[in-house]
């Protein structure tokens, strides 16, 4: 019952992304990041039939997308080229490709959300899907720990990006700013209190993922919430209620994985294997590089045991575990530095908006958006200190968001301004509403005033 009304209801989003192509863009993003078919175990190529209907909606749409493009973006293609490039001369090319297939995918996804998703309700239309998509997850697993006594481990979709618990985490934590802007803009008051009851589902999922990593990133989600409230106070003494409250009910084997961050902060002989692994990964993802400077081995080649045999004489390899290390040891030296600059320029892109709208009140709904989005980036960026996630889909979604979000905010900065200004825009000497004078003013006269 449940795979048929999903059917039908796919069904129906697919005829309005033919006949409205945002529709069709929102649906493309809540597949790829929530993977429902998967969840509910419908093995049918969904992705393929709404980029399909996308493309059908592209040539019927009536009014045209307006072509830009801005660092990030074009930063973004570049990276997109450079992977294809390292992929084709891969030390393992068939293992690399299927990686590669999903991350241009995903690039597609990005730029008909740069051509298409150009104003405000459809940009909010985006936040709104991606807190469902990844929130409803989440509130499935935090209810499950509730139910289960929190003894085992929450886990993402089978078959998703964030299948595995680390990444899962991860990704919770990159959706809790997102969800608490769309409480703190929301008028309606049940809209309002579900949100809420969504938003403190999300930390709780996150930690009983069991990820080390999880609880690493959620902390510094809080810490940047600290910091940018203006109730310090009050935050202190929630978080210090809630810590007293739910440290004496987690179950004991969640204290102990938790404590061993702490013993291999301590002490680094009393790493455990997983740790230890990890720390083998890098070794062997930077020897790669530095053979291979300027495009590393292609996508996941140093996790292959040939390949790790050749640097480490170890029977477990591993995936790399860290972001950074990941892209170097897949795309050298070239690649990390693109993968570094998109970072790097959407943290400018946000900068830039809170700068630019602070004293503008009518723009204080994408002030707030922006420093949402900063620190789901900067939860990304934590996350991917212990997990593999450099080409996640929601980080390629959310960093040309923030590209679109800037764009938006200049246009409606110079219409207000044309506004306030409207000589400026009429008369092609600026702020002088007439010519200047060429000589003797001479008043005309009509035909017949003489008379």
């Amino acid at each position: 019952m449940t795979s048929i009304a999903f059917i039908a209801g796919f069904l129906a989003f697919l005829i309005g992304a033919c006949a409205f192509l945002p529709v069709g863009i929102l649906a493309w993003t809540w597949l790829t990041l929530q993977n429902p078919h998967q969840v509910i175990g419908v093995d049918l190529p969904l992705n393929l039939a709404i980029v399909i209907a996308c493309v059908i909606g592209l040539i019927t749409n009536r009014k045209r997308a307006t072509v830009w493009a801005d660092g990030t973006v074009i930063l973004m293609m570049l990276l997109l080229l450079h992977s294809g490039l390292t992929t084709m001369l891969a030390l393992s090319p068939d293992y690399s490709y299927p990686y590669f297939d999903r991350m241009w995918k995903t690039m597609a996804l990005a730029g008909f959300i740069v051509l298409f998703m150009q104003n405000r309700t459809r940009l909010q239309a985006l936040v709104w899907v991606i807190v469902a998509s990844i929130g409803m997850l989440a509130l499935k697993g935090s209810a499950f720990s509730i139910l289960t006594a929190g003894q085992f481990r929450v886990w993402g979709p089978i078959g998703s990006q964030i299948h595995d618990n680390n990444h899962f985490a991860g990704a919770i934590c990159m959706t809790i700013p997102l969800c608490f802007y769309l409480v703190a803009t929301t008028k309606n008051a049940m809209v309002k209190l579900a949100l809420r009851c969504l938003g403190w589902s999300l930390p709780l999922a996150a930690l009983f993922t069991y990820s080390r990593g999880g609880l690493l990133t959620l902390l510094a989600v809080a810490g940047c919430y600290f910091l940018q409230t203006k109730r310090k106070l009050p935050m202190v003494i929630a978080a210090v209620a809630v810590f007293l409250v739910l440290l004496p009910m987690m179950p004991s084997h969640w204290l102990d994985r938790m404590n061993s961050i702490s013993e291999t902060i301590g002490d680094s002989s009393k790493a455990d294997e997983s740790v230890q692994g990890r720390f083998n990964a890098w070794y062997v993802y930077s020897r790669v590089a530095m053979d291979r400077p300027l495009i590393g081995g292609g996508f996941r080649a140093p996790e292959l045991q040939g390949v790790w045999n050749t640097y480490l004489n170890t029977d477990n390899a591993k995936a790399a575990h860290n972001n950074i290390f990941q892209v170097l040891g897949e795309h050298g030296f070239l690649g990390l530095g693109l993968y570094f600059l998109i970072i790097l320029l959407a943290f400018k892109n946000v900068a830039a908006i809170i700068v630019r709208t602070r004293h503008i009140p009518e723009l204080g709904w994408s002030r707030s958006l922006a420093i949402a989005c900063g620190i789901s980036l900067f939860a990304y960026m934590v996350a991917g200190l212990t997990v593999s996630i450099p080409y996640y889909d929601l980080f390629i979604v959310l960093v040309v968001f923030i590209a679109s979000l800037r764009r938006l905010v200049v246009q409606q900065i110079s219409s207000r301004e044309r506004a306030r200004n409207p000589a400026d825009a009429r008369s092609p000497y600026g702020a002088t509403p007439f010519p200047p004078p060429t000589g003797h003013a001479v008043p005309s006269i009509q035909r017949g005033a003489a008379r």
